[in-house]
């Protein structure tokens, strides 16, 4: 199992995690101790990560734990982290090869799991240019722009937005008018 405590000072109060996670075979993913989702994926499955945001508790130190399962052959575990703090300050975590001698004594034989509160990847999707429509057409080079307006309902106001996102090639992210960030190829985040 793998554990990391999100700690709380009185001037550093973490409010919201947003954490994007796969495993190699199965993964079940908890908070303060309360299960928040759980996911099945294994070499050449096509699965894809999945994305979950948690409240945290901005009066404790609060404990993410991942308990990663393998069912024989390949093993892994990546994850990140993105936790947002009351004072409007946010620290990403990356794991990955740090944490791999602890991930190797985590893996351990198949266990039951419950399935809840899942936001899949899978339901994303592409957008394209007018230029094209699928994979299958080839879209010329050069730079291509998309928008995208959120509409808050009724009597509620946007605070954040979270992002995540994949392109081909570079990209980047503007918010209000603001640059947020870029990266130089698909790897980049």
């Amino acid at each position: 199992m793998f554990r990391k405590t999100i700690p709380h000072t009185n001037t550093k109060c973490p409010v919201c995690m947003t954490i994007i996670v796969i495993a190699d075979d199965r993964y079940t993913l908890y908070t303060n101790g309360a299960e928040i989702g759980s996911g099945i994926a294994y070499e050449g499955s096509g699965s894809t990560s999945q994305v979950y945001t948690v409240g945290l508790s901005p009066e404790i130190d609060n404990v993410i734990a991942i308990n990663a399962t393998n069912t024989g052959g390949p093993a892994g575990l990546i994850a990140t982290i993105h936790v947002d703090y009351l004072d409007g300050t946010s620290t990403p975590t990356r794991l990955g090869r740090p944490c791999e001698r602890q991930l190797q004594a985590a893996l351990r034989t198949p266990a039951s799991t419950t399935r809840r509160g899942l936001q899949r990847t899978s339901r994303s999707s592409w957008i394209w240019t007018n230029e094209s429509t699928s994979a299958a057409v080839t879209t010329p080079v050069g730079n291509r722009a998309i928008r995208k307006t959120i509409q808050s309902p009724y009597g509620k106001g946007a605070v954040c937005a979270k992002v995540v996102l994949t392109t081909d090639n570079g990209y980047a992210v503007y918010a209000n008018g603001q640059n947020l960030g870029s990266g130089s190829d698909y790897t980049a985040a």
